[in-house]
């Protein structure tokens, strides 16, 4: 918001520009990034906003190239009209942030954009995806910051509109069912019957197998076998953050989490 406020905020009308290409500090946009998006929104008026792919960094840790990989399956294969494009690298239209307000600061860097893509598309704007669009994003390099990221995107995602942004997303939900029931099981089970815990620890593994036998043949890269560890770890923390972010947005617990007023003296 401070760099569209620099950008479009007084300015007389004829030095404003047609378009304006978002890119995060973690993302390396590859060549012709920005003509690909740009020709995709050339083409068509009502084209407000235009993403492409975002590739790991084949330099980054394993869990960086992990998440990479993950977020890139959501992509379509070819250009198509998409509800959602990250903010990661994109390019809008500059009328797209005069009849839209600007990203919403209470998110914090979570869901923000798609919260903002929501309000674009009930404006009459499209939303379009290339795949010429390249670029590639540096994810966070440790488990802990990956797990961090997760519990932040499921605690601020239950407060927008948009649930389901990709294909993908519904069968993402029933995996994070399948992997918490899992995970309840082997509590439940305990000391009492370790082999069962055991058991319900490597199911819950066991559900990233297609994936990171599908990763792995298309990549080549033994990272995609850490999936079967680090998703469900993503799950828990995720389900965790959804759980937080339904109880800070009640109403009840909002009152009941509030501090109490201090007695003046």
């Amino acid at each position: 918001n401070t760099g569209l406020a620099a950008l479009l905020g007084g300015r007389s009308p004829e030095d404003l520009p047609a378009f304006v290409a978002i890119v995060e500090a973690d993302v390396v946009p590859e060549p012709g990034w920005l003509s690909a998006a740009l020709s995709e929104l050339g083409a068509d008026g009502t084209v407000g906003g235009c993403g492409g792919v975002l590739q790991p960094d084949p330099q980054d840790p394993w869990i960086a190239r992990l998440a990479g990989y993950e977020v890139a399956r959501r992509f379509p294969t070819q250009a198509a009209d998409v509800l959602h494009i990250t903010s990661a690298a994109a390019v809008y239209r500059r009328e797209v942030f005069k009849r839209v307000e600007r990203f919403r600061e209470d998110l914090v860097n979570a869901s923000l954009d798609s919260e903002f893509n929501v309000r674009v598309r009930q404006a009459g704007w499209r939303l379009r995806f290339t795949p010429a669009a390249r670029a590639r994003h540096r994810y966070k390099p440790t488990l802990a910051g990956y797990l961090a990221r997760q519990y932040a995107y499921g605690k601020y995602r239950s407060g927008t509109p948009a649930l389901f942004l990709y294909p993908q997303d519904c069968s993402t939900a029933l995996e994070m069912l399948l992997t918490w029931g899992l995970l309840g099981v082997a509590a439940v089970l305990g000391w009492a019957a370790p082999g069962g815990a055991v058991a319900a620890l490597l199911s819950a593994g066991a559900l990233q197998l297609p994936f990171a036998v599908r990763t792995f043949r298309a990549t080549g890269d033994r990272a995609a076998w850490g999936a079967c560890v680090a998703f469900p770890l993503r799950y828990f923390a995720a389900g965790l953050g959804v759980l937080r972010g339904i109880i800070s947005s009640s109403l009840f617990f909002r009152l009941l989490l509030r501090p109490s007023p201090r007695p003046s003296l």
